[in-house]
């Protein structure tokens, strides 16, 4: 069972990876939805979101690449990528 890895503090709407080796990305969508990308190989991850309202439930998952590999972190425009597919599922109702 996949579970978020991340840090997040729903109240103030704060999230943290802490760790790149584990997690690239970690980020809060309205207030609600737990997003990251969670790294399963050299230079691939799953880019994955759960819905804290319902337990951290798993609602999406999609394998992505990691530009560069991300040692120091997510390159900007995987990033941008990443958050576009997430709120484009979530807006669609997953």
């Amino acid at each position: 069972m996949k579970k978020p890895l991340g840090t997040y503090n729903m109240e103030i709407n704060e999230s943290s990876c802490g760790d790149y080796s584990k997690v690239l990305w970690a980020a809060i969508l309205d207030r609600r939805y737990k997003c990251e990308v969670q790294r399963t190989e050299p230079y691939k991850g799953e880019l994955l979101a759960f819905d804290s309202q319902e337990n951290d439930k798993l609602i999406y998952e999609l394998n992505v690449p990691i530009s560069y590999d991300g040692p120091f972190g997510p390159d900007i425009i995987d990033v941008a990528s990443w958050q576009d597919l997430i709120i484009q599922k979530i807006d669609k109702g997953v």
